[in-house]
């Protein structure tokens, strides 16, 4: 005896709570496997959406802070035409514009020109306006490692630093 004849052999009533049965069955499958994964990822990218407009908000007040804090500062590292006698001295007082010293874990002399300095649970962005602002007073930027430190926005890394040849 195979399936149909089975099912032809059933009263009507059997055969419609068997349908019926089926029906459902099919409906719970259908839910558990798409539309249920489906709204959860959905919630799921709506917070990431809100965490990501909270971010965005918090760089856009960060940036105006910075702003602020180039013109208070001057940002102009030199100063009244006195070049930083080194370049850990460069260093400090850069990352002391822009309130990165709590992240600086290691300032490390590799020669005389050169430094390596290594931050812990930096600010991306800020680690990155630092290194442009040492950019733009000269010093050369010789190697950045970062990794993620776990926390959303923030990094560790090992950043190479050296005076440019003949330079302050």
């Amino acid at each position: 005896m195979n399936i149909r004849e089975w099912f032809d052999a059933l009263i009507l009533r059997e055969k419609l709570i068997l349908v019926a049965g089926s029906l459902s069955l099919l409906l719970m499958l259908l839910y558990s496997t798409l539309w249920q994964p489906l709204g959860s990822r959905v919630e799921a990218l709506r917070s990431t959406v809100n965490t990501q407009k909270q971010q965005i908000a918090w760089m856009r007040n960060a940036v105006g802070e910075i702003q602020l804090l180039r013109q208070q500062v001057g940002l102009n590292l030199v100063n009244e035409g006195e070049e930083y006698s080194s370049l850990l001295t460069h260093v400090d007082q850069s990352a002391k514009a822009l309130s990165m010293r709590s992240v600086i874990t290691q300032v490390e002399p590799t020669s005389d020109n050169e430094v390596r300095v290594r931050l812990e649970n930096a600010y991306f962005n800020t680690m990155v306006e630092w290194l442009v602002l040492l950019h733009e007073e000269g010093v050369v930027v010789g190697s950045v490692s970062l990794s993620s430190s776990g926390e959303n926005g923030r990094v560790n890394g090992l950043v190479k630093l050296r005076k440019p040849a003949g330079g302050a």
